[in-house]
C-alpha cells in the first residue's frame, strides 16, 4: 500500500503550466516487490526517458516528476 500526493507551486512556469511533483510514500513492511530492483529498472528507464524523473528518494518513498494523463 502506498500514498500518493501531487504537489504544485501556485505560480506558472515558462510553459504556462503549474510545476507539479508527485510524492510517493510507501507503507512499512509487507513488500510485494523489491524496491532495490524497482530502483534499478526505473534508473534504466529514466536514461531512455520513458518514465518520470526522480527528484529525491527518502527511506519510505520518493519525489518524482508528475506526468499528467487523460483517460
Amino acid at each position: 500500500i502506498q500514498s500518493l500526493s501531487i504537489c504544485y507551486e501556485d505560480t506558472e512556469s515558462t510553459s504556462g503550466q503549474p510545476e507539479k511533483l508527485l510524492v510517493r510514500i510507501y507503507c512499512a513492511g509487507g513488500w510485494m516487490f523489491s524496491r532495490d530492483l524497482e530502483e534499478k529498472v526505473a534508473l534504466a528507464l529514466m536514461r531512455d526517458r520513458v518514465c518520470p524523473r526522480w527528484f529525491g528518494v527518502f527511506k519510505n518513498g520518493r519525489i518524482e516528476e508528475f506526468l499528467p494523463s487523460s483517460p
